[in-house]
Parts: C-alpha cells; sequence; structure tokens
C-alpha cells in the first residue's frame, strides 16, 4: 500500500481510520485519551493519549506487541488488520456496512435477520446481493457476514498471550 500525501505510514492511516469509524452508534468518534484509559484498564502501560496521536499522525511508528494487540482487540479487528492490505481492505469494508446499517436506520433490520435459521439468513443474503448487483454495487464477502473464525479466536489467543509482554 502506497503512503499517503501527507507521509503517514500504513500504520498511522489504519488507526486513524479506526478512530473515525468506529464508535458506538450515534455517537463522536472515541478520544485518543478515551481510547489511552480503556488500554491502560486492559492492562497495557504506558500508554497514553498523546502517544496514540502520534502513532495517529505518523510521528511515532514502532507500537509495542502489546500494544498493536489491545488495539485490534479495542476496535474489534484482526491483529493483521494494521499490516496485511487484505485483512484491511476486509475490516474496512465491514465497518463500512456496518456504519451503513447504523446510519440507514437498519439495524433493526438485521438484528431481525440475525433471529432466522441459517437457510432463511441464506435467502436473503441471494436476494440482497441480486439486487445489489442490479445496482453495480460490490458484493459484500460472505466472510464479514459470517461471525468469528478460528482466526478471530487466535487473535483473542494473542491478545491474552500479550498481558504477560511488556508494554
Amino acid at each position: 500500500m502506497a503512503e499517503d500525501p501527507s507521509g503517514r505510514g500504513r500504520l498511522a492511516r489504519r488507526l486513524d481510520a479506526l478512530f473515525r469509524t468506529v464508535h458506538p452508534p450515534g455517537e463522536k468518534e472515541y478520544s485518543n485519551e478515551a481510547v489511552a484509559e480503556a488500554l491502560r484498564a486492559a492492562g497495557v502501560p504506558r500508554v497514553s493519549g498523546a502517544y496514540l496521536q502520534q502513532l495517529r499522525n505518523g510521528v511515532k511508528d514502532n507500537p509495542s506487541t502489546r500494544l498493536v494487540l489491545a488495539l485490534a482487540a479495542f476496535f474489534g479487528v484482526k491483529r493483521t488488520y494494521f499490516f496485511e492490505d487484505e485483512e484491511a481492505a476486509q475490516a474496512d469494508l465491514g465497518v463500512a456496512v456496518l456504519t451503513r446499517l447504523v446510519d440507514a436506520d437498519m439495524f433493526d433490520t438485521a438484528a431481525r435477520l440475525a433471529d432466522l435459521p441459517a437457510d432463511g439468513r441464506e435467502l436473503v443474503r441471494q436476494v440482497v446481493d441480486h439486487l445489489a448487483q442490479l445496482q453495480g454495487l460490490p458484493n459484500v464477502p460472505p466472510s464479514l457476514l459470517a461471525g468469528p473464525t478460528a482466526s478471530d479466536a487466535d487473535g483473542r489467543a494473542d491478545a491474552e498471550a500479550a498481558d504477560g509482554l511488556e508494554g
């Protein structure tokens, strides 16, 4: 992935994108200090809002493994999000889809769909895919809609293992 015009690196761009897009429905983005407080409460020592801002701006670019794992857990992305282009693209698409669901008052409908049996959800997915294709919209990979995967569980295990790392 190429550098952006501001000179910020991949980590800075992706972390900043998470801050801008991942937040509770109807609320403003998390502040740097709010995230730092949550990370400290989760056992990541010596992290401050100022340091997170430096990471977001690209001033600093080498956080500890423990901090990267904690940030991934906080924002609900896989640990590879910050480093692998394909993983980041899938996560960004997932966040965009969820944002549209919330923004379009579709959350209630999505919650109802979640209660349908698997064959009912598959039928709805096929209808939506067909409508999206007719409109020329990109298809959402089924992996984004499938729920937690084995690699997600691995990410949680890595985050738990990181508790033993120095920060």
